[in-house]
């Protein structure tokens, strides 16, 4: 699981190099991805938003859910206070609960 999300993480790098201080981003919206469409990431900060995609979950293979719950995990403890759902607007954390079970 963590090897899949640092080969995810160093596929953004190599394709899009950006940096956002954890004091500047104000909001992180989430949209979770699903079968039929992919999901994806907003950073918003003063004068910048980074929008990255998640593909489009699959069925027959099972990695790329687990790197998404490992890209959730890690925007949780990173900035739990500002990651939202986009489509609901609550904060992740609520709706997963303060903390998710590993």
């Amino acid at each position: 699981m963590k090897a899949a999300a640092e080969k995810m993480a160093v596929g953004l790098i190599e394709r899009k190099r950006f940096e956002l201080s954890k004091e500047g981003i104000f909001k992180i919206l989430y949209e979770a991805p699903g079968l039929f469409f992919g999901g994806r990431i907003v950073f918003e900060s003063v004068g910048e938003r980074v929008d990255l995609g998640i593909s489009v979950l699959s069925a027959w293979n099972q990695n790329t859910l687990l790197t998404v719950r490992a890209l959730v995990d890690s925007l949780l403890a990173f900035a739990q206070d500002k990651l939202y759902d986009e489509k609901t607007g609550a904060l992740v954390s609520d709706k997963l609960g303060t903390h998710r079970a590993h």
